[in-house]
C-alpha cells in the first residue's frame, strides 16, 4: 500500500487525504483536516470503536498521540484505524523501497517516533474486506446516503443582517454561528443555505459578487473544520429593475422553491430535516416544503438554538 502511495507523488499536495477504497466511514473529514497545529506529526489517522479489534488491528492512544499501532493484532474492543489519513508529503521520504506496506512498516515506524496523531470518530462504518460485509454493504451503503439537511437562512442567522450584504468587509458573524455549522456537519448532517438576495433585481450587485461571498464563507468554515454544502439564493424581486430578474418566481421566500431544489439534488432524508430563518417567511417556506421551521431571535446564540433543534429530531 506504501508502493501505491508513492506512485502518486507528482499528484500530492504539501497535504492530502488517503483514504482506504475498500472501507467508509462517515464522518465530518473537515474535522481531521483542521487539527493541523500542535506537536509535530506526519500522519492524523481517523480512529473508530469496534467490538472485535482483532480483524482490524488495536490502535492505543495517549493524549492525541498515537502509542501503539497493531496490524490485525489482538481482540476484543477497541479502537482501529478506520482507513481516513490526514498525511503531510513529508510522509514519502518514509517509504523507501517497494514493496512496503503502510500498515505493518511505514505507520509503526512513525508511532515509535511518536509522529502519528488521532482523533476518534463515531460514524456510521464498514469495511468490505469479508464476503459478509461486502453484502451487508450493498444494503448499508444506499441507507447511509439519504441524511436529514439543516437549511439556513443567512442574513440575520449566519451573519448580522445590516442591508443587502454581499462583501466579505461587511460580514458580520452571529455568535456561535461557526460552531452551529460544525455541529450540523459533526451530526452527519447536510447544511444549505437558501437566503433571498433582492440586490440582484434591485440592480445593487451581481451573481457574481454573491457567489464570491459564498466562497469566502466556505474559507472561513473550513478553518475551523466545517463547511455548507451548498448556497442555494433566489435573484428575483417583482420590483426589480435588472431585466430578467424584475419577476414573480418560486424561488423567492416564502415560495419553497430553494428547499425543494435542495431536495431534489442533494439525498435528503425530511425526517430530522429543519429550516432556521430570522423572519416569518422562512418559517413559512419550510412549512410549504414539509419540513419544521424554527424563527430565529435577534442577539441569539445560533448554536444553541442549533443545539435545541437537535435535541428535538
Amino acid at each position: 500500500t506504501a508502493g501505491a502511495l508513492a506512485l502518486a507523488a507528482p499528484y500530492l499536495d504539501s497535504r492530502f487525504l488517503l483514504l482506504n477504497g475498500d472501507s467508509f466511514l462517515d464522518f465530518n473529514l473537515l474535522d481531521l483536516v483542521a487539527c493541523d497545529g500542535g506537536e509535530p506529526w506526519l500522519a492524523r489517522l481517523a480512529l473508530r470503536e469496534v467490538e472485535n479489534v482483532g480483524r482490524y488491528g488495536a490502535v492505543t492512544m495517549n493524549g492525541d498521540r498515537i502509542a501503539s499501532f497493531g496490524e490485525k493484532a489482538g481482540s476484543g474492543r477497541g479502537l482501529i484505524n478506520a482507513g481516513v489519513m490526514w498525511l503531510k508529503r513529508d510522509i514519502l521520504a518514509e517509504i523507501g523501497v517497494p514493496p512496503v506496506s503502510m500498515e505493518r512498516d511505514v505507520l509503526p515506524r512513525l508511532v515509535a517516533r511518536g509522529l502519528v496523531r488521532g482523533a476518534i470518530y463515531d460514524g456510521r462504518f464498514i469495511d468490505i474486506g469479508t464476503p459478509e460485509d461486502l453484502a451487508r454493504s450493498a444494503t448499508l451503503l444506499p441507507l447511509w446516503e439519504t441524511r436529514p439537511a439543516a437549511f439556513l437562512d443567512r442574513d440575520g442567522v449566519l451573519n448580522h443582517d445590516t442591508g443587502y450584504v454581499h462583501r466579505a468587509a461587511d460580514f458580520v458573524w452571529v455568535d456561535g454561528a461557526k460552531q452551529a455549522v460544525k455541529h450540523l456537519n459533526d451530526r452527519g448532517y447536510l447544511v444549505f443555505v437558501v437566503t433571498n438576495q433582492s440586490g440582484i433585481a434591485r440592480g445593487l450587485y451581481g451573481p457574481a459578487e454573491v457567489e464570491a461571498l459564498h466562497r469566502w464563507i466556505n474559507d472561513e468554515l473550513r478553518q475551523v473544520g466545517a463547511h455548507v454544502d451548498q448556497f442555494f439564493y433566489c435573484p428575483h424581486h417583482p420590483e426589480g429593475v435588472v431585466p430578467g430578474y424584475g419577476i414573480v418566481c418560486d424561488c423567492r421566500k416564502p415560495a419553497p422553491g430553494l428547499l425543494r431544489q435542495a431536495m431534489r439534488e442533494w439525498p435528503v432524508r425530511r425526517e430530522g430535516s429543519f429550516m432556521i430563518g430570522d423572519k416569518d417567511i422562512d418559517v413559512e417556506a419550510a412549512h410549504a416544503a414539509g419540513i419544521p421551521g424554527i424563527r430565529f431571535a435577534p442577539h441569539a446564540n445560533l448554536e444553541a438554538v442549533v443545539t435545541m433543534a437537535l435535541a428535538k429530531t
